[in-house]
C-alpha cells in the first residue's frame, strides 16, 4: 500500500506544481475567491486531509532519503487541510499580500513542487 500511495503522491506533486507554475493567475484568482467566501476551499481541504492521511498511515518513513520528502509532504497536507477545515479564516492571514508578491510565491512554490515531483516521479516510477 505504501508504494501505491507514494506513486500517487509524486504524480500529485508534479501536476499541482506544474499547475501553480503555469496557471498561477488562476490560483491567485482562486485564493481571492477563497478569502471572500472561505467555504469554497472545503473540497480542496477535504482532498488534502484524505491524501495526507493516506500518506501518514502508509508511508510514515522518517529515515533520511527521498521517502522523507513524501512523508513531510503528507504531514503538511494533513495539517494544512485540517487547519482549513477547522479554521477556514486561515486564508485571511494572506490578504495583506500584494497580488504580485503572492503570484510570485505561487509560481516559486509551483516550481519547487514540480521539481520535487519530477525527481520523485522518475525515482519511483522509472528508476526502481
Amino acid at each position: 500500500m505504501a508504494a501505491l500511495v507514494a506513486h500517487v503522491v509524486v504524480v500529485f506533486m508534479l501536476v499541482v506544481g506544474l499547475s501553480f507554475l503555469v496557471q498561477g493567475r488562476y490560483w491567485l484568482q482562486f485564493s481571492r475567491e477563497v478569502r471572500e467566501v472561505p467555504n469554497r476551499f472545503f473540497p480542496l481541504a477535504l482532498l488534502m486531509v484524505v491524501l495526507g492521511s493516506a500518506v501518514v498511515a502508509t508511508h510514515n518513513d522518517w529515515s533520511f532519503g527521498w521517502g522523507l520528502v513524501i512523508t513531510i509532504y503528507g504531514w503538511a497536507l494533513l495539517v494544512k487541510g485540517a487547519a482549513l477545515l477547522i479554521y477556514p479564516q486561515f486564508a485571511d492571514w494572506f490578504s495583506d499580500l500584494s497580488d504580485r508578491f503572492y503570484l510570485t510565491w505561487i509560481r516559486v512554490g509551483g516550481a519547487i513542487f514540480a521539481l520535487f515531483g519530477a525527481i520523485l516521479t522518475y525515482k519511483i516510477w522509472f528508476a526502481a
